[in-house]
């Protein structure tokens, strides 16, 4: 039950910038033409994050990485090798970019 509360409730997020985009939509110039390009862009982007961000992580840490995160139970561990598999081993950066994941959880 805990999965699908913390899902529903990062859900819940991504909605909302749907509805800020449809809902300030009137404010604009051209409503028409900015409805059409404001809706989709949100759409990509909700896309991209669901989607894209795990697909990625999947494919640079592999099976054994993501399981290292049930293992560990420690987001910075996963995150981290994530990061150095990008940027290489630059600890400053690599501590950086993690701590962002992280806290984008």
């Amino acid at each position: 039950w805990q999965l699908i509360v913390g899902w529903s409730f990062i859900f819940t997020w991504s909605v909302y910038g749907f509805e800020a985009a449809a809902c300030y939509i009137g404010e604009c110039r051209e409503p028409l033409k900015d409805a059409k390009i404001s809706l989709t862009l949100s759409g990509l982007f909700g896309f991209f994050i669901y989607v894209g961000i795990p697909v990625m992580m999947l494919s640079v840490l592999g099976n054994t990485g993501i399981k290292a995160l049930h293992t560990t139970g420690d987001a910075q561990v996963v995150f981290g090798a994530y990061v150095e598999a990008i940027v290489g081993s630059r600890t400053v950066l690599t501590l950086l970019l993690g701590m962002v994941l992280v806290a984008n959880l």
